[in-house]
């Protein structure tokens, strides 16, 4: 291997054969389907044939399993990074980003604010030898666990004043890359999310296809698989937005940030009393009472208080500081197995569920992906970012497949990157 490079040779014709990839992977290393290379990912330079391509002879750019360690180009495609970079994703359940409507940004249906756009999937591909320049958006770096220690997660509903940095700029960050909104209600299902983002056009995202320097709001349903997204609104500098029953604004633009609020602006202290002084007591009746009347009575026995002089719970006005928390506490609680996600299993390809790690708690630590989408059955709920990373003994791809947690080079060991806060 050179640059991690295989050159293979093969002595057979592949289009010959009913498993053209198994034949070129016993070339490369005596490997085959069932008897994968010690490899996490695995791409197959096909030659220039279109027909050497063993899932679909008729396309004849690349082709990738989802949830697996395979996928392919045909000849001089592989030389290009975005056919690359969607074999490699496909394969890491990282899907297509849509628009909710060609109304947004550029006058079609594809997320061209950042890869993985029905553009650079093939449609109309960006075949360009040095990019395309640009990042992924918040939904798939969320998916992959990227930028974790940068994002704020919020329940719909919550309200907060935010700095939001562009990810080109993450390093230098003070505040936030991104703000994620749980528990959304989109088309009957309430956990669904919210992602806020500030697409900054520069660096290594200077070629973003649209949305250069402005607010970004992505959707994510679960349903249709874990890094699928769509791109709701692009928001500029003055401009706001109600998605899902959550108010979002871009205020302005600050040097290399966004100043975003989620949730309504705060109401200021009322300036006079809200009740009027009561009446004095009435000196005749309307009607005569059964008996004699008593006399009137002094003080009141139930009655209103005279007009308060101070407040005992006075409104905050609305805040001077930056805020880097909600202004109120999520109602419930949002750890929750994802509904409909499936590990797939190498050996065989096997589907299997969260009650297959609940079964055997011990998957949930050596498994990418258990803990993420299953903490009720791995039991990591109220857990805090120490008891759920760095006691465990995980592995660095199972350290990196869980937010809360990111892996130290130094001591070569899994470490929360919450602290002592909760992970889920």
């Amino acid at each position: 291997m050179s640059n991690g490079v295989i050159d293979a040779t093969l002595t057979e014709s592949v289009q010959d054969s009913g498993h053209p990839t198994d034949i070129i992977l016993a070339a490369a290393g005596g490997w085959s389907s069932n008897n994968p290379p010690p490899y996490d990912h695995t791409i197959i330079s096909h030659p220039e044939d279109p027909s050497s391509n063993p899932l679909n002879p008729s396309e004849s750019r690349s082709y990738s399993l989802y949830g697996h360690w395979l996928s392919g180009c045909i000849g001089n495609f592989c030389e290009y990074p975005v056919l690359q970079i969607i074999s490699m994703t496909n394969n890491i359940f990282q899907f297509k980003s849509s628009k909710a409507s060609t109304d947004v940004g550029n006058q079609d249906d594809s997320d061209d604010t950042c890869m993985l756009s029905h553009n650079t999937f093939g449609l109309n591909p960006n075949y360009d030898s040095n990019g395309p320049i640009r990042c992924f958006n918040q939904v798939k770096n969320d998916h992959l666990g990227w930028y974790s220690d940068r994002r704020k997660v919020i329940q719909s509903g919550d309200s907060g004043l935010y700095r939001v940095f562009g990810i080109t700029d993450y390093q230098i960050a003070d505040d936030v890359v991104r703000i994620k909104i749980t528990g959304v209600l989109i088309e009957g299902r309430a956990n669904d999310r919210i992602f806020v983002s500030y697409n900054r056009k520069n660096s290594f995202n200077s070629g973003t296809g649209e949305g250069g320097d402005r607010v970004l709001v992505h959707a994510q349903r679960w349903l249709h698989g874990a890094g699928e997204s769509t791109l709701v609104a692009i928001l500029a500098p003055g401009e706001s937005t109600t998605v899902y029953d959550n108010f979002i604004s871009y205020l302005n633009a600050e040097s290399n940030h966004a100043v975003v609020r989620i949730g309504a602006e705060p109401t200021p202290s009322p300036t006079s009393s809200p009740t009027k002084n009561p009446t004095s007591s009435p000196t005749t009746w309307s009607k005569s009472p059964t008996s004699s009347p008593t006399t009137s009575p002094t003080t009141w026995s139930k009655g209103p208080t005279s007009s308060p002089t101070t407040w005992s719970k006075s409104p905050t006005s609305s805040p001077t500081t930056w805020s880097k928390s909600p202004t109120q506490a999520p109602t419930s609680s949002q750890c929750v197995n994802t509904p409909g996600w499936k590990f797939i299993k190498k050996k065989n390809g096997q589907e299997k569920g969260c009650k297959w790690f609940k079964k055997r708690k011990q998957r949930c630590n050596k498994k990418a992906g258990g803990m993420e989408n299953c903490p009720e059955s791995c039991n990591v709920c109220e857990k805090s970012g120490v008891q759920v990373c760095e006691n465990r003994e995980l592995r660095k791809k199972i350290c990196k497949s869980v937010s809360c947690c990111t892996w130290d080079k130094d001591s070569k060991s899994c470490k929360s990157n919450v602290g002592q806060s909760k992970c889920f």
